[in-house]
Protein backbone atom coordinates (compact mmCIF):
# COMPACT_ATOMS: atom_id res chain seq x y z
CA UNK A 1 0.00 0.00 0.00
CA UNK A 2 1.50 3.30 -1.09
CA UNK A 3 1.34 6.40 1.02
CA UNK A 4 1.78 10.00 -0.04
CA UNK A 5 2.99 12.85 2.07
CA UNK A 6 0.70 15.82 2.00
CA UNK A 7 2.57 18.77 0.56
CA UNK A 8 2.04 22.16 2.14
CA UNK A 9 3.16 25.60 1.10
CA UNK A 10 6.37 27.01 2.42
CA UNK A 11 6.44 30.16 4.46
CA UNK A 12 4.71 33.04 2.70
CA UNK A 13 3.74 36.62 3.34
CA UNK A 14 1.47 39.31 1.95
CA UNK A 15 0.19 42.76 2.87
CA UNK A 16 -3.43 43.82 3.03
CA UNK A 17 -5.39 47.02 3.63
CA UNK A 18 -8.40 45.75 5.57
CA UNK A 19 -10.19 49.06 5.01
CA UNK A 20 -10.64 47.99 1.39
CA UNK A 21 -12.42 44.86 2.62
CA UNK A 22 -15.19 46.55 4.60
CA UNK A 23 -13.37 47.45 7.83
CA UNK A 24 -12.95 51.26 7.67
CA UNK A 25 -11.66 51.44 11.24
CA UNK A 26 -9.06 48.73 10.65
CA UNK A 27 -5.40 49.27 9.83
CA UNK A 28 -4.35 50.46 6.37
CA UNK A 29 -1.33 48.19 6.23
CA UNK A 30 -1.12 44.72 7.77
CA UNK A 31 1.89 42.53 7.05
CA UNK A 32 0.80 38.89 7.23
CA UNK A 33 3.22 35.98 7.49
CA UNK A 34 2.07 32.36 7.21
CA UNK A 35 4.37 29.57 8.38
CA UNK A 36 3.77 25.82 8.57
CA UNK A 37 4.05 24.37 12.07
CA UNK A 38 3.40 20.79 11.02
CA UNK A 39 1.54 18.90 8.26
CA UNK A 40 -1.87 20.21 9.29
CA UNK A 41 -1.23 23.42 11.25
CA UNK A 42 -0.08 26.88 10.24
CA UNK A 43 0.78 29.99 12.22
CA UNK A 44 -0.52 33.30 10.86
CA UNK A 45 1.25 36.39 12.24
CA UNK A 46 -0.19 39.85 11.58
CA UNK A 47 1.86 43.00 12.19
CA UNK A 48 -0.56 45.93 12.10
CA UNK A 49 1.67 48.85 13.10
CA UNK A 50 0.18 50.92 15.91
CA UNK A 51 -2.84 48.60 15.97
CA UNK A 52 -0.65 45.84 17.36
CA UNK A 53 0.60 42.36 16.64
CA UNK A 54 -1.80 39.47 16.43
CA UNK A 55 -1.43 35.82 15.51
CA UNK A 56 -3.43 32.66 15.29
CA UNK A 57 -2.83 28.99 14.59
CA UNK A 58 -5.06 27.35 12.02
CA UNK A 59 -5.61 23.73 11.11
CA UNK A 60 -6.86 22.42 7.81
CA UNK A 61 -10.04 20.43 8.18
CA UNK A 62 -12.66 18.99 5.88
CA UNK A 63 -14.75 22.17 6.10
CA UNK A 64 -11.91 24.66 5.59
CA UNK A 65 -9.56 26.15 8.12
CA UNK A 66 -10.28 26.40 11.80
CA UNK A 67 -8.61 28.86 14.15
CA UNK A 68 -7.27 26.82 17.07
CA UNK A 69 -5.32 29.37 19.13
CA UNK A 70 -5.08 33.15 19.14
CA UNK A 71 -2.50 35.57 20.50
CA UNK A 72 -2.55 39.33 21.00
CA UNK A 73 0.83 41.00 21.50
CA UNK A 74 2.28 37.53 22.14
CA UNK A 75 -0.16 36.67 24.94
CA UNK A 76 -2.67 33.85 24.57
CA UNK A 77 -6.19 35.14 24.00
CA UNK A 78 -9.56 33.72 23.10
CA UNK A 79 -10.23 33.36 19.39
CA UNK A 80 -13.20 35.70 19.75
CA UNK A 81 -10.84 38.39 21.13
CA UNK A 82 -9.25 38.84 17.70
CA UNK A 83 -10.41 42.05 16.00
CA UNK A 84 -13.17 41.78 13.39
CA UNK A 85 -10.80 43.02 10.66
CA UNK A 86 -8.99 39.66 10.83
CA UNK A 87 -11.84 38.16 8.73
CA UNK A 88 -10.47 39.10 5.27
CA UNK A 89 -7.01 37.89 6.31
CA UNK A 90 -8.44 34.56 7.42
CA UNK A 91 -10.34 34.25 4.13
CA UNK A 92 -7.22 34.96 2.07
CA UNK A 93 -5.18 32.43 4.06
CA UNK A 94 -7.93 29.83 3.70
CA UNK A 95 -8.07 30.34 -0.07
CA UNK A 96 -4.28 30.10 -0.42
CA UNK A 97 -4.11 26.92 1.67
CA UNK A 98 -6.97 25.30 -0.25
CA UNK A 99 -5.29 26.08 -3.58
CA UNK A 100 -1.95 24.75 -2.32
CA UNK A 101 -3.57 21.54 -1.05
CA UNK A 102 -5.31 20.75 -4.33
Amino acid sequence: MATTARQHPQKGEFTIDVREHGYPEGPAHVLVEVSPLDQETFMVIMAAGVDGRFSFDVSIGESGIEIEKAYIEGMRAGVDALPAWVAPIRERVETALEVAAS
